[in-house]
């Protein structure tokens, strides 16, 4: 669909921006809470509730670290492309 389309390109220019300016601005309570969460989303390859969690998070974490409140605020569109992700894989 068309929307979901359009929502992608949305949803990449945004992460990739946050990831950019995360590497920048990151500090280490950040880096800590990615590698918990990364390590979470791989135990809980499985079970779709906690792993959509730790992605939220993960995304979190990285809009935060951009520094960029428009982009913390925008993280409502990535969980939402997670939730569609998560719910595509039952």
């Amino acid at each position: 669909p068309a929307f979901l389309r359009d929502f992608q390109i949305v949803r990449e220019s945004l992460e990739v921006q946050a990831a950019r300016l995360a590497a920048r601005h990151r500090e280490a309570e950040h880096v800590r809470l990615l590698n918990y969460w990364m390590n979470q989303r791989v135990v809980m390859t499985h079970q779709p509730e906690p792993f959509a969690m730790a992605e939220f998070e993960i995304h979190r974490v990285v809009a935060e670290a951009s520094g960029n409140p428009f982009l913390r605020a925008s993280s409502a569109i990535m969980e939402f492309g997670v939730a569609y992700g998560v719910l595509s894989r039952l």
